[in-house]
């Protein structure tokens, strides 16, 4: 594995032991070279792992930029573009968020999502017809 530089010093692929404060690389060059890792690691090996995707946060708006703004102060190394692109942030209209969806199945081979309980009637509204509840 290469030894990248973060500004800090510290290897870019070293992460604290808390796991929790770290810079993400979730840009679509990113999470390509990812999928490509895993998806390679397993072809080797004979194998098709199930991948998911854990959802970090999920928001119902009719304005996902302003919305993917306020959360980048709490996802460290994620621009607004890779939070509305990534498959671990569920923004924007119940149909934007469902197209995103359908284009991380098909792009980076996600066999399903698992969401945190605060936003299960959110979960809901994407996944079912689309209305309130």
């Amino acid at each position: 594995m290469p030894n990248t530089q973060k500004s800090s010093g510290s290897p870019a692929w070293v992460a604290p032991r808390d796991g929790h404060r770290h810079e993400v690389d979730w840009s679509p060059s990113g999470l390509n070279r990812i999928a490509d890792i895993v998806t390679s690691a397993a072809e080797a090996s004979g194998r098709r792992p199930q991948i998911e995707a854990l959802v970090q946060h999920v928001e119902i708006t009719d304005d996902a930029p302003a919305a993917a703004a306020r959360l980048m102060a709490h996802v460290p190394g994620a621009s607004i573009d890779d939070l509305l692109n990534a498959p671990f942030v569920w923004i924007g209209t119940v149909e934007e968020i469902r197209e995103n969806l359908a284009a991380h199945q098909a792009s980076l081979a996600i066999d399903g999502f698992m969401v945190r309980a605060p936003a299960v009637d959110d979960v809901r509204r994407i996944l079912g017809d689309g209305t309130d509840p």
